[in-house]
């Protein structure tokens, strides 16, 4: 995916972040200014085609509040950037900025996705200072942070690393695995045919073979799902499940699980009929 400014190409920087989460992505300016209006395009590309869009900017300058009508808010400051940490594998870590500011609305991306509260990530403002705690470190938590803090005046935005501390011994069994281990998914169990009644939980459920960094993605009739109010989506090391809370009987048809990793691809799928 590329971002373009009138043509011009962006690179990310201190002024902007190419974000993503799956398949949508998103360019955030930091803080706007009338010479950042323009056309801005996105493209994206990959080996079977490429696709692009584009939408126009118009910077509205506030006019000046006069001071008898009450203090105009103030744009928010960092007056405590997020530091780099070095933490070991399998450890808890915090990551702390302090922000002033009112009415400000903090959020905060790992690797360019946007995080939410779970087991593994925990957000909590107190006073100024905004903190992430992190429950327990492993590869997928290592990266860039960055924490974003906005108001009607404005926006900031600080970054910081977080590195895995990894004993030499082991970083050497790691690449020694990796080079060993070059294999595409495989399905051992693969999802069968349900049929189940209106409003019965319906579930369908696959495990691969052994194999380095699977990513499952689930499809109806070809068309991408995902997790939310209808199904809830599970996956754990080499097996993931779909089920179904409530199925009517729009619901029917066929649905399939493609495993995939840096090496290859594997699919199956079964039907579902709702009676």
């Amino acid at each position: 995916v590329f971002w373009s400014k009138n043509s011009q190409a962006l690179s990310p920087g201190f002024k902007c972040k190419f974000l993503s989460d799956g398949n949508e992505h998103t360019l955030l300016l930091i803080e706007v200014f009338p010479e950042d209006a323009a056309v801005y395009n996105c493209e994206a590309k990959n080996d079977y085609g490429e696709a692009t869009t584009s939408a126009a900017l118009n910077v509205q300058v506030p006019e000046v509040v006069s001071t008898e009508s009450g203090p105009q808010l103030a744009a928010p400051v960092i007056s405590r950037p997020l530091k780099d940490l070095l933490v070991a594998l399998g450890t808890p870590a915090q990551l702390q900025c302090t922000v002033s500011g009112e009415e400000l609305q903090v959020v905060w991306y790992a690797n360019g996705s946007e995080i939410k509260n779970s087991d593994i990530y925990r957000m909590s403002q107190f006073g100024e200072t905004c903190q992430l705690d992190v429950s327990r470190v492993n590869k997928a938590q290592g990266g860039e942070y960055m924490c974003t803090a906005s108001n009607s005046a404005g926006m900031v935005s600080c970054t910081a690393t977080l590195t895995l501390d990894v004993p030499a011994v082991e970083e050497e069994t790691v690449m020694e695995v990796k080079e060993e281990i070059k294999v595409k998914p495989v399905f051992k169990h693969r999802t069968v045919p349900l049929e189940v009644n209106v409003g019965n939980s319906a579930k369908f459920e696959c495990e691969t073979e052994d194999a380095p960094n699977v990513n499952f993605k689930w499809f109806k009739e070809g068309k991408h799902i995902k997790d939310g109010d209808k199904c809830r989506i599970i996956t754990r090391f080499n097996i993931s499940s779909l089920e179904l809370l409530s199925p009517t009987k729009a619901d029917s048809g066929e649905y399939s699980c493609k495993a995939s990793n840096q090496h290859g691809s594997d699919s199956c799928s079964a039907t579902l009929t709702v009676t």
